[in-house]
């Protein structure tokens, strides 16, 4: 991928439809609604639920983005993997922004983002009740053992991505950890979103929100980067 590519789909520039793109939500759109639009060229109906829902209270760039009230909501299952056409060991890139206020003791809490592979997977969690970002595979030696702290009460920018060999995890532009990838990549599983898998139902101390979300073909980020200052566009 050239340098000017890469600038413009950091930028969240480029053509419409990419098909590099293979899933993007902004999460920008009318308070309180549970159905949001993928805006990729595959159009996908994301559906959250009472505890998942859009939110007006903050918003990184545009009037919402998506809140998260409760730790074991029942998340949006967004697409299975294999609809997504990646082959084995293709690098990818997933990102999202996250402004986070508080959250439950449980370690799981919430998941932010999740690409599924069967009985393992490539997962970024808020862990336990501070703000402190975890990637977890479920894979001996391929998760962070120790996660990182970031900014509460401000919007960040985390991504991970994968090159065939290695994952990375960036928060804000900046390189934060790299494990080597050692389990084989499957196409099978799903993309998860915005919790775990269980019930909607009473809110718990959970209070996360999160903007704009990608999940690209490609590794995109190779260098420290400015994150993105604008809803994706593609």
């Amino acid at each position: 991928m050239g340098a000017n590519h890469q600038a413009l789909l950091m930028a969240g520039a480029g053509s419409s439809p990419n098909p590099d793109t293979l899933l993007l939500c902004n999460f920008d759109a009318t308070n309180g609604d549970q159905s949001f639009l993928d805006e990729s060229m595959y159009a996908r109906t994301l559906t959250g639920n009472s505890n998942c829902q859009l939110s007006s209270t903050r918003s990184p760039f545009g009037g919402t983005s998506l809140k998260i009230n409760k730790q074991n909501n029942g998340a949006i299952i967004t697409a299975d993997v294999a609809s997504l056409a990646l082959g084995a060991n293709e690098p990818f890139t997933m990102e999202t922004t996250v402004y986070y206020v508080s959250s439950t003791a449980f370690a799981q809490s919430p998941l932010l983002m999740l690409w599924g592979r069967g009985a393992i997977y490539d997962e970024l969690r808020n862990f336990s009740s501070s703000a402190k970002f975890a990637y977890n595979s479920e894979q001996f030696g391929d998760q962070e053992p120790s996660p990182i702290a970031y900014t509460a009460n401000a919007w960040v920018h985390v991504a991970i991505t994968y090159d065939g060999t290695n994952i990375k995890r960036w928060v804000d532009g900046s390189l934060v950890f790299t494990t080597a990838r050692t389990f084989g990549a499957s196409v099978s599983g799903a993309i998860q979103l915005a919790g775990a898998v269980g019930s909607s139902g009473s809110p718990d101390a959970t209070e996360v929100y999160m903007g704009p979300t990608r999940f690209s073909r490609g590794c995109l980020y190779t260098t420290t980067f400015t994150p993105p200052s604008a809803n994706f566009t593609s």
